[in-house]
């Protein structure tokens, strides 16, 4: 019996695996060798058979198969599951060349590229996919994928635009972009979500996913019991996930439970992207064995911090009577040389076969039977310092005043939390002017970038550039009272070594190794623990809880000679003295009387930021005056900082000015001259502010927050480009500076997503409960159309009760989510009239307008116009209003007026004088689409008789043009040489409304105003003429330069209603990179745009179809201008002037309908309209499947 072809896809296609290969042996010649080796190779890795099929696979495509293709696709599938991962990448590679819009075989590369550890390949891989084929469902997916890997959480989120929350389950995605909004601290809105994602009656427990899901999700919301039931529950089932093992394990841990704690953590052997030392595949892993008289090899793993608190086990097998061989980075084996018990003879190199056995360094606490915190072996100290070098830092210290604290600030940037638990050089600044302390910075790597500029005031010296390796770094610690570092291995290694350590925690570390037990820490019990109250405030821990402590100490230390001045300082500082109930007077003449009149200064400049000190430097100024000592340029600084907080600004202007002119900008001070530039800015004077800022960077370069508030001040101004200058030069100089990073988020949003997305990830990650990087976040997901994300993150982190802008953001999306009575109640509640000055009026505006309050919002735009004449941003928007009111005059004005003159300068403007004997030049300044429509304009201006007119556009316009037979040049503006002739005047294109009076509700040309010239794509004309039914022409995208392009652009899926009703051939108008659409596209489209080089063939084309349907687009204003009917689709989240507000028609283009989106309506909503529109239009026209539309209606 022979089979065929047809009969043995029916076979595999309904999972009759077995059925199809035993066809496949009865006969094969049917369907050819090739072919039928193919097809077996299908049947043997739907078994799960993959080497089988691999091998299958090989032999087809030697053969001379037909769909070769088909089969080397088969095999790199093959290939990756049998995790012959190179040879997958290579082959989809290849087969993409033929592909490239294929999403699984997209899939196929990208995580065969992720298995190799290549996840930077596996990101530009998908990248590449998404840029050539943007808002693809399928090539989503996958970038979500890679961008999630990458630890890029808040684009991984982004990129589900065009995926509902209901549908990520089904799109493999949902786990990855629930734990996406965990590690982003939206806990919450993940736990909110799930039975959305997964389905309202989904139990946890139903499927491996969702209770990994659900546990790492409770624990984000601080629900470890619930989290850990789960976890075991889980288990018992069956469910293994190393994630969910490892998370367990930290519970445990955490909660003291050290028996199963650790034996969960042995499953990160399983990962093998975990960082440790090379294994030998030879030699058994050690699970428990008697290891008297054997050798056993333990192997490091994870970072430096890790192995020093692990090295404590080691002699414990030696205990056991074991031969211990450790393989270790080339720091640690320096420095456990130094240890007095160590060995100095050579030791001879291993075989492999004389290794009995290996382990994991982090395997012994389980191995020896840790059950509990105090069956740790806890033996300070176990590493020591190289004698030598300690004392070379011994003399170099020698000379430095008082206790002698190492600081350090910043661990593994690699890490992954280390954006929490790494802080930045500025959070000590409540210790500067602490007396009796020299500070040293310990600090290297990417954190050192901050250390040569510690908080003004801090006496510190920073020696970690001298550090060539840990052994250096052991030496210094080894002469220091007291080191105070967040969670790096300097805690590590100043503990092991003996010394004093004050470990600064983030309340979001859940480390189980610095959890207390009775008390102590486990580990260590000279480590002392403090931890923020809330999330991300250093500077309020080491305030509240690390100063007083500190001056506690240094109270108890101190001699019975110290100065009073000193002691009361400490006490005060230690919350021993309260600050009202301090003689300033008597303290100022102790300090003046000691010669530390410099010195307190220190302490009290601090204070300046913290409370009010005038008292105390009246004081200290008064004591140095009384005895004819002249005070320290240092206290009249902070004189004159506390008299800008409203005291007498004007002496304290004075102070600052005096003291620059007498001493140098350098006697003002970092502080001087921040808080000098904050009056002026607080004033509304940006330039005055900017200016001294700028003064104080010239003279204190590595001072960032100098380079912010220049770029933050800059930003206000809309001077952008300089804006990011100065905020990018404040990252240089401290890069955890969430506000710069905040501030780059918010100017890039609308010209450089990318940037903006990563700039707003790396701001929430290191400050997840700021507001202001949480309203940028709100906003581009806005930019995506996201509305019902961006509304759980303003409720969840928005501050609505108190924030104005939280508010503002908030109105808008109530109104796009067609929830407008409750964005107006929200609007009349904040009280914004009468309020002076009105906060953040173009928000406000837009608010306003979305919410149908037109007239107001424009009122409030003239108001601001008023008050800030010179602000062009508030009278472009004014225009902008009033022109999609229909009030064309005042609007026109208004938007000439606040237009950005890009080409300003080369000529003088004209401003509508008389052009009689005159040369004018005409500039393109906007998109394509505006060009077209105003060219009528061109035309009014030539019957002003100037000698010359030129217009100068770009080079596809410039084609079109031309070709219109105007009397006046047209010209690219690409080639536009400004030497080669001197105009008398020159003019953007769009201040020609305004100057020649134009009114969009009464044109003064009629349509048509352009000339299509028939038949410039012969192929096309002979198929169009021929077509018998209604030919359409669609555009479903415009330009991704245009700001708001994404929201008021479609997908080509969101038009597939279309495609049911019978009657109807679509011809393609699309140009650029949305183009390729048409290639996944699985219904009947012509492509003409691909025919049509320039303008001149798109309208010969557009002239000989019956319709066009268009986004708002360049085309729509072609179709309008040669008259052609045209129906315009148009967001209701950006409603461009041109079409007017609330209306159907268009004055200026008679045959163009227009159709709105309508609040809350999605686009497909939308065309479903356009669908039904159609058919009740034109006759002939009908739905292929009535029954099956109207239940999808």
């Amino acid at each position: 019996m022979s089979y065929s072809r047809e009969a043995i896809v029916s076979l595999l296609n309904e999972g009759r695996n077995d059925e199809a290969i035993a066809c496949l042996d009865a006969e094969a010649a049917g369907i050819g060798a090739a072919a039928a080796a193919n097809f077996r190779g299908v049947a043997l890795q739907q078994l799960g058979r993959f080497r089988e099929a691999a091998v299958v696979y090989r032999q087809s495509a030697k053969q001379n198969l037909a769909d070769l293709l088909n089969c080397w696709n088969n095999l790199a599938g093959a290939c990756y599951h049998i995790e012959n991962y190179a040879e997958s990448v290579a082959i989809a590679e290849n087969l993409r060349s033929y592909h490239p819009y294929d999403a699984d075989l997209l899939g196929l590369h990208v995580l065969s590229l992720l298995e190799l550890g290549k996840r930077a390949e596996a990101e530009q891989v998908a990248r590449q996919f998404v840029n050539n084929l943007p808002r693809h469902i399928g090539g989503g997916r996958w970038m979500i994928h890679a961008a999630y890997r990458n630890r890029k959480r808040l684009e991984a989120l982004l990129f589900s635009a065009e995926i509902g929350p209901n549908q990520w389950d089904s799109g493999g995605m949902a786990h990855e972009l629930l734990q996406a909004l965990v590690e982003l601290d939206l806990g919450e809105i993940a736990q909110e979500i799930f039975p959305l994602v997964y389905g309202p009656r989904t139990d946890p427990l139903d499927r491996p996913e969702t209770w990994a899901t659900a546990a790492i999700i409770a624990m984000s919301v601080g629900d470890y019991v619930g989290a850990r039931a789960l976890y075991e529950a889980g288990m018992r089932r069956g469910y293994r996930e190393l994630s969910a093992t490892m998370n367990l394990s930290l519970i445990e841990l955490a909660t003291g439970d050290y028996e199963n704690g650790w034996l969960h953590y042995m499953a990160r052997a399983e990962d093998s992207a975990f960082p440790r030392q090379p294994l030998p595949a030879e030699v058994p892993r050690w699970a428990g064995e008697p290891v008297a008289g054997k050798t056993l090899m333990v192997a490091s793993e994870q970072g430096m911090g890790d192995m020093i608190q692990f090295l404590r086990f080691i002699p414990e097998l030696e205990r056991l009577g074991a031969r211990v061989v450790f393989s270790s980075y080339p720091d640690i084996v320096t420095l456990l040389a130094n240890d007095p018990r160590a060995k100095t003879a050579a030791v001879k190199p291993l075989a492999i076969e004389e290794i009995d056995y290996y382990t994991l360094l982090l395997d012994l606490p389980y191995r020896l039977g840790v059950k509990r915190p105090a069956d740790v072996p806890c033996r300070i100290p176990y590493l020591y310092a190289n004698h030598t070098k300690s004392s070379h830092w011994r003399e170099h210290f020698a000379a430095l005043v008082g206790m002698k604290v190492g600081l350090a600030w910043a661990g593994n940037p690699d890490f992954q939390g280390d954006h929490y638990r790494s802080a930045s050089i500025n959070v000590f600044a409540p210790l500067c002017g602490v007396p009796g302390i020299t500070f040293i910075g310990l600090q290297k790597g990417i954190g050192a970038k901050e250390a040569r500029c510690p908080p003004e005031g801090l006496p510190y010296v920073w020696i970690g550039d001298q550090f060539a390796n840990f052994e250096d770094t052991a030496a210094a610690i080894d002469n220091l009272d007291l080191v105070i570092s967040t969670d790096t291995s300097i805690v590590h290694l100043a503990a092991a070594l003996g010394k004093p350590v004050w470990l600064l925690l983030s309340r979001r570390s859940m480390d189980p190794r610095w959890v207390e037990f009775e008390g102590r820490n486990a580990w260590y019990p000279n480590v002392r623990a403090f931890r923020q109250e809330s999330d991300d405030d250093w500077i309020g821990l080491i305030r509240n809880s690390v100063r007083p402590a500190l001056a506690n100490a240094l109270l108890d230390a101190v001699a019975a000679g110290t100065p009073g001045w000193l002691a009361t300082a400490l006490a005060i500082d230690s919350g021993r003295l309260a600050w009202v109930d301090t003689d300033w007077d008597v303290w100022a003449e102790a300090c003046v009387a000691t010669g530390c009149e410099s010195e307190a200064t220190a302490w009290l400049a601090r204070a300046v930021g913290e409370r009010d000190s005038m008292v105390a430097l009246v004081a200290l100024h008064a004591a140095c005056e009384r005895i004819g000592k002249a005070p320290p340029s240092s206290l009249s600084v902070a004189l004159a900082r506390e008299l800008l907080k409203g005291r007498d600004v004007q002496r304290g202007l004075s102070l600052l000015n005096e003291l620059a002119q007498t001493e140098g900008d350098a006697a003002v001070g970092r502080m001087g001259f921040l808080d000098w530039g904050w009056y002026w800015r607080s004033r509304q004077d940006f330039n005055q502010a900017i200016a001294l800022w700028q003064r104080g960077a010239a003279v204190f370069p590595r001072d960032g927050q100098l380079h912010y508030l220049q770029g933050d001040a800059l930003k206000t101004q809309t001077k952008n480009k300089l804006a990011l200058f100065h905020l990018r030069r404040a990252l240089d100089c401290f890069p955890r500076h969430f506000k710069a990073l905040t501030a780059i988020a918010e100017i890039q949003r609308e010209e450089q997503f990318a940037e903006a997305v990563a700039a707003a990830q790396q701001a929430l990650m290191l400050k997840c409960h700021d507001v202001g990087a949480w309203q940028v976040v709100a906003q581009l997901f806005h930019d995506r159309g996201m509305y019902w994300l961006a509304e759980r993150i303003l409720l969840s982190k928005g501050d609505l009760a108190n924030n104005r802008y939280s508010q503002l953001l908030r109105i808008r999306q109530l109104a796009l989510l067609d929830r407008v009575d409750e964005a107006n109640d929200l609007l009349d509640r904040i009280s914004w009239q009468g309020c002076e000055p009105v906060q953040h009026p173009h928000l406000l505006a837009g608010a306003l307008y979305h919410c149908g309050r037109s007239e107001e919002a424009i009122a409030l735009l003239e108001k601001q116009v008023a008050e800030k004449p010179e602000a062009s941003e508030y009278r472009f928007s004014l225009g902008f209003s009033l022109l999609r009111a229909g009030r064309c005059r005042e609007g026109w004005k208004g938007y000439w007026q606040g237009m950005e003159r890009k080409n300003a300068g080369h000529f003088p403007e004209w401003e509508g004088q008389s052009l009689r004997g005159k040369s004018l030049l005409v500039i393109q300044d906007q998109g394509q689409g505006d060009s077209i429509q105003f060219f009528p304009l061109l035309q009014e201006v030539w019957e002003m008789e100037p000698k010359r007119l030129t217009l100068a556009v770009g080079r596809p316009l410039a084609t079109l043009f031309r070709a219109q037979g105007a009397p006046f040049e047209v010209i690219n503006l690409e080639q536009l040489d400004w030497e080669d002739y001197r105009y008398d005047y020159q003019v953007d294109q769009m201040a020609l409304p305004h100057l020649l009076d134009v009114d969009l509700l009464a044109p003064r040309h009629t349509q048509p105003t352009l000339i299509a010239l028939p038949g410039r794509v012969p192929k096309w004309q002979a198929i169009l003429d021929a077509d018998k039914q209604l030919k359409v022409g669609i555009v479903w995208s415009g330009g991704d330069l245009f700001k708001a392009n994404y929201v008021r652009s479609t997908t080509l899926e969101d038009w597939r209603v279309l495609w049911e009703i019978e009657g109807i051939s679509f011809y393609s108008l699309q140009k650029d990179i949305h183009s390729n659409e048409a290639a996944v596209f699985d219904r009947p489209l012509h492509n003409v745009a691909a025919d049509c080089p320039t303008w001149l063939e798109t309208l010969s084309i557009i002239a000989s179809l019956d319709l066009v349907i268009t986004t708002c687009t360049a085309v729509a204003h072609a179709a309008g201008s040669i008259d052609k009917p045209t129906w315009v689709i148009l967001s209701n989240e950006h409603v461009d002037f041109r079409w007017l507000e609330d209306r159907e028609d268009s004055p200026w283009y008679p045959s163009v309908r227009l159709i709105r989106r309508r609040l809350g309506e999605s686009w497909r909503g939308l065309f479903r309209r356009v669908a039904d529109d159609l058919v009740g239009r034109y006759d002939g026209l009908h739905w292929r499947d009535p029954l099956g539309i109207d239940a999808d209606k």
